[in-house]
């Protein structure tokens, strides 16, 4: 009896070992694609690493090119022919001081500078200095720079404190003059690592509370 148990036992291995060669054989084809697949991807990610950092290094490049080259021309047509091709350097060439202080053209910049704000894509303190121009350029009305300042003065925004020392001002220029120490009283107790804007609220504060008495 243990003799043909075990003669059963060695001739169903034998099937098992057949069928699994069988299967192996017939869809072999299978695990090569998926091979060429993980390899193709491999080797696509690693060229797309180095495109890209191909591609940065050039865009680095030009956009430091352009930059020198308006600092001593300061040809605004070909600056915004660079700003137009919307390359990864452009929001960078946009914020540059030097650009943005010459007295022509402010509605276009102004409208560079709206395209960086609403630009969900662009890391906030960019967004929030093109928002932060866009209050110094042009004319604008009291209540226009107020609701910008706002913005600009939110809780965690990366220019909260200046943004509310623009406030400050614009409520001195209105004569708001209680208005202005509540928003430097509100202001103080953030300004610990900002020894120079504490000098500048508190001598502003002894000059406003000389004007209200």
């Amino acid at each position: 009896m243990s003799l043909n148990d075990s003669f059963i036992k060695e001739v169903s291995e034998e099937v098992r070992r057949d069928k699994l060669f069988k299967y192996i054989k017939k869809y072999s084809w299978i695990g090569i694609i998926a091979i060429l697949i993980i390899v193709f991807i491999v080797a696509y990610n690693e060229w797309k690493k180095n495109y890209e950092k191909i591609n940065y290094q050039l865009n680095g490049d030009e956009l430091t090119l352009v930059l020198n080259k308006f600092s001593n021309d300061q040809d605004f047509n070909d600056y915004s022919t660079y700003i137009a091709k919307n390359k990864p350097g452009y929001t960078l060439a946009i914020l540059n001081p030097l650009f943005l202080k010459q007295k022509n053209n402010i509605k276009t910049k102004l409208q560079y500078l709206s395209n960086i704000e609403n630009d969900e894509s662009s890391p906030q303190v960019l967004r929030d200095l093109a928002l932060f121009y866009q209050f110094h350029l042009g004319d604008k009305t009291y209540d226009e720079k107020f609701q910008i300042l706002n913005k600009l003065s939110g809780p965690d925004r990366p220019f909260r404190l200046l943004a509310i020392e623009e406030k400050i001002n614009l409520f001195l220029e209105k004569g708001l003059y209680n208005e202005a120490l509540e928003e430097i009283d509100i202001v103080q107790p953030e300004l610990s690592n900002s020894l120079s804007l504490t000098n500048r609220l508190n001598n502003l504060k002894t000059v406003v509370l000389s004007l209200i008495k």
